[in-house]
């Protein structure tokens, strides 16, 4: 089936649950959305974002995380990481807001990687190689070896201590004004928040692994990621029931969730 042929389904899917709303509908707040959608099967060269056109490559041939139709919940295309050296890497943040620009990232994606393997594993960070000078949405081994999700910043950012980040989930972090903030399947995690120090370079952006020294690599499956301006509550809960309503997976949203029981 054409990518053509796959975003009309994707769209009278989501219709047909009831969804008008799309993420485009942020107008001049988005500012970068990659889609597997927009992929062939197989291993990823290139994997431009449908705003800006930013692209983050790969060169290397065993370095290249591979797209399938059917990777995401084994119902709808995916983009896979290895865990072992894949990622997407670009020497650019093109118009990612940086410096001291607030900013979210948020991503649907399936995490794989095993609670006991120790350290970070980074789906998405951007900034600079340097030290403390990137943005960064993580896998972190936590407290008994559980998977948790994890905010990263100049001050070390927010490690949810609660929720299990493994499987299927709708994932985002916001850097603002001090603060960095991380939400997990559309709530605040526990802590919610914490001071932060981020003042983002403008030299790298990747996919798969995170900006100092591309390690750390991510285990898993990405389906949509995304970059945007501080969004507002109402419209990061849109963002967020759009990212569920999009796989059938409006059960990941807490109950109270705007949009837990009908998509926006």
């Amino acid at each position: 089936m054409s990518t053509l042929l796959l975003r009309r389904q994707q769209k009278r899917t989501y219709a047909a649950a009831g969804g008008v709303w799309q993420p485009t509908d942020l107008g001049a707040q988005l500012k970068a959305w990659w889609n597997a959608e927009d992929l062939a099967n197989g291993a990823v060269t290139t994997w431009t974002d449908r705003i800006a056109s930013l692209a983050p490559t790969q060169a290397t041939s065993g370095f290249r995380p591979v797209r399938g139709a059917t990777d995401f919940n084994s119902a709808y295309a995916g983009v896979t990481f290895d865990g072992t050296d894949d990622r997407l890497l670009i020497s650019s943040v093109g118009s990612l807001p940086a410096g001291t620009t607030g900013s979210d990232i948020y991503a649907l994606v399936t995490q794989n990687e095993v609670g006991t393997t120790t350290g970070l594993k980074d789906l998405f960070s951007y900034g600079a190689t340097g030290a403390n000078a990137s943005r960064q949405l993580a896998r972190q081994q936590g407290i008994a070896s559980t998977n948790r999700l994890r905010a990263y910043d100049q001050l070390g950012g927010v490690l949810d201590t609660v929720s299990n980040f493994s499987g299927n989930h709708v994932v985002s972090a916001r850097f603002d004004a001090g603060i960095t903030y991380l939400f997990f399947d559309g709530v605040a995690t526990t802590p919610a928040s914490a001071a932060s120090a981020f003042n983002t370079g403008t030299t790298t952006t990747v996919i798969g692994a995170i900006t100092l020294g591309n390690a750390q690599f991510f285990k898993g499956v990405m389906r949509h990621l995304f970059v945007t301006t501080v969004l507002s509550t109402g419209d990061r809960q849109k963002l967020e029931g759009w990212l569920a309503w999009d796989v059938g997976l409006a059960s990941l949203l807490a109950a109270g969730h705007p949009y837990k029981l009908a998509p926006p």
